[in-house]
């Protein structure tokens, strides 16, 4: 069941020319980088959520497909985003004393 992603989301530069907002492909690393590498921290909760949807929506079309290199870089990038997401949701918990 794939989910649109949110336009003012996606970048030309998030996205690899011939892919759009419902059929990513490969679009997913992209996203996934933008959201492992974003420094605002008012951002970063939005681009975890849009990367992993991106990913889940590719595991949905390769299911069917054997393609173990693909595979285990959606599963690394998953586990890696949960972990982000932790780190976030400790950080606005307890905020850093400036």
């Amino acid at each position: 069941m794939s989910q649109l992603i949110p336009s003012e989301l996606i970048s030309s530069e998030s996205i690899p020319s011939g892919c759009g907002p419902t059929s990513l492909g490969a679009g997913w690393e992209k996203l996934y980088t933008s959201a492992v590498l974003e420094l605002d921290e008012r951002r970063l909760p939005e681009r975890v959520a849009v990367a992993r949807r991106a990913i889940l929506d590719r595991v949905e079309e390769i299911l069917t497909a054997v393609r173990t290199d693909e595979h285990r870089a959606l599963s690394d990038a998953l586990r890696f985003l949960l972990l982000l997401e932790e780190v976030v949701g400790r950080e606005s918990t307890h905020p850093h004393a400036a």
